[in-house]
């Protein structure tokens, strides 16, 4: 016959299953003839009835003491009970934060990997002219995609830039740069930017959506897997969308920050950059 081992109140107890219940039950049926048979045994020890009585009364006390301990035990023991249950409940909380947790950041990183892809979609046909002496030039096209698109495509941006007339202070005007910018992104290169500026928003909303988080780390985060000509384009399309939920409005101008200069064709194109930046941190 099987055994098994247990621990009762500190001791081992090593016996049979059928041999506990066994001793259990015996127990409880001496304890049943013991209480049953009360009067019979008073009487044996006493004779007399009366005397019977006075010597329970002298316990009278004692059982006032014990029903006092057991209902403080009873107490006690649904004090720890719920103790118990907080401690579960605050480790389910705890498990289901992390799991939370987790699953996020799961889908960040997939998200941003995503995010990463769209930028090899972009590309720009080159063209290429080469002349010789005597005879008709050669025109070539030059495919080029992702970083190196973003470069070839910002040729074109800062020629029109760069034919902004100026303001008499010497600023950009700020009208007509709003207009060039809204003629690149929504004329010019519609098809080419507008996967990768979608998934970048959807990114930085679902960053945005999560609760208990610190959103500005992420976003930081995504900062720091953008190139500067990413981030050139970002602020120019930041800048189109300013009055949406996609411009400066939100977080996203952690996502813009620290251009170098020589990313921007004239001067009061950079100043315009660093005072919009400026201005969006010192409002927030």
């Amino acid at each position: 016959m099987q055994s098994e081992n247990r621990k009762v109140s500190g001791f081992r107890i090593d016996m049979p299953k059928n041999q506990i219940r066994f001793n259990v039950i015996f127990f409880i049926l001496i304890i049943c003839l013991i209480w049953s048979n009360t009067p019979n045994i008073l009487y044996v020890l006493f004779g007399d009835i009366k005397d019977a009585e006075n010597f329970s009364n002298q316990f009278e006390v004692l059982n006032a003491l014990f029903s006092g301990l057991a209902f403080a035990a009873i107490i006690v023991t649904l004090n720890l009970q719920r103790k118990e249950l907080e401690n579960q409940h605050k480790q389910l909380e705890d498990t289901q934060k992390n799991y939370n947790q987790q699953k996020f950041e799961t889908t960040f990183f997939n998200l941003l990997s995503f995010q990463r892809y769209h930028l090899s979609n972009i590309w720009a046909d080159v063209k290429r002219t080469k002349s010789k002496t005597g005879s008709e030039p050669i025109i070539t096209f030059e495919n080029k995609v992702g970083e190196k698109a973003l470069y070839e495509i910002k040729r074109g941006l800062d020629d029109k830039i760069s034919k902004i007339a100026l303001l008499h202070d010497g600023s950009i005007d700020k009208l007509k740069f709003l207009n060039v910018i809204n003629e690149f992104f929504s004329v010019d290169f519609v098809l080419n930017f507008s996967s990768y500026f979608e998934s970048l928003q959807f990114l930085v909303q679902y960053i945005m959506d999560q609760k208990d988080i610190d959103h500005i780390s992420y976003i930081k985060i995504v900062s720091t897997q953008l190139t500067s000509i990413e981030k050139y384009y970002l602020f120019h399309y930041l800048v189109c969308n300013e009055n949406t939920s996609s411009g400066f409005n939100s977080y996203n101008k952690y996502l813009v920050t620290n251009l170098p200069a020589k990313l921007f064709i004239i001067e009061s194109h950079r100043q315009f950059y660093y005072d919009k930046v400026s201005n969006t941190f010192e409002k927030l």
